[in-house]
């Protein structure tokens, strides 16, 4: 990490990113390429502000703090990860402090990953949905709750795991394509439409999290093996837009996962894997 850095702040680097920048060069660039170049400049300028120093301390902490976070998940107990956390709090504001110094720091961290947002749009959209999900969420605390008795017990890990692979598949994922694995937490990573990772966590007694978990990162996964291969080694591929990688994910998870149409085609299937 340190040493990338190292390469993408280097002034070669930026004499480079200026050449293409050219007027004459830019527009001969297929539009995958364009982007790039675009994106990547503004890293470089932002970048290039950033003490290395301070950059490798800040990625030391980093390690740490996930691997405290780790213990700290397996232990329940959050006192293990709470001085981890407030160090890379600060750190974040340092960071953008050099990065985006005109910038409100929530703002300035707002725009890495999701450039163009900023926070009084993030506050009206909040308030707008406030106003319908309140008066929701009282009408269904109002209501029963529901008997959840059946789901109750230990469920092989390894059943689980064969059933995620079903899930995977039966939304879209390509296993040619594509990987499953096991980690602390379920996430999605990939090096192009055609190497995409998947991960899931599983517990004996809460299969259902990992069956959602599941469909959601699915959805992820679905998403970047759907980037067109013209783009490929392009930021193109990498969908700097998180809010739009998120929304296929809860689209797959909430839309699709929680209808019962979802489950009527498989669920004598999902009873011969877990019969209870």
């Amino acid at each position: 990490s340190t040493e990338a850095f190292k390469m993408q702040t280097a002034q070669e680097y930026g004499q480079m990113l200026n050449a293409l920048s050219e007027a004459d060069v830019f527009e001969k660039l297929d539009e995958g390429m364009r982007v790039t170049v675009k994106r990547r400049k503004k890293s470089f300028e932002e970048d290039k502000r950033i003490p290395q120093d301070f950059y490798e301390e800040m990625v030391r902490a980093n390690a740490h703090s996930e691997k405290a976070w780790e213990e700290a998940k397996e232990a329940d107990d959050f006192s293990i990860f709470e001085p981890h956390l407030q160090k890379m709090i600060d750190y974040s504001k340092q960071l953008v402090g050099y990065t985006k110094p005109d910038m409100d720091v929530y703002d300035a961290m707002l725009d890495m990953y999701e450039e163009g947002m900023d926070s009084e749009t993030v506050d009206r959209l909040f308030k707008e949905l406030k106003e319908g999900l309140v008066s929701l969420l009282k009408k269904i605390a109002e209501k029963p709750e529901p008997d959840k008795g059946q789901f109750q017990g230990e469920y092989d890990v390894n059943k689980q795991r064969e059933w995620s692979k079903f899930l995977l598949e039966y939304i879209g994922f390509d296993m040619d394509a594509g990987v499953m694995s096991e980690s602390a937490h379920p996430f999605t990573t990939g090096f192009g439409p055609k190497d995409v990772r998947v991960t899931n966590h599983y517990r004996k007694a809460q299969p259902i999290d990992a069956m959602f978990s599941m469909i959601h990162e699915g959805g992820h996964g679905i998403f970047e093996q759907g980037v067109d291969a013209c783009y490929a080694g392009t930021d193109v591929e990498k969908i700097g837009f998180l809010g739009l990688h998120e929304s296929q994910s809860r689209f797959y998870e909430n839309i699709l996962g929680r209808n019962i149409n979802f489950w009527k085609p498989i669920y004598e299937k999902l009873g011969e894997c877990m019969p209870k």
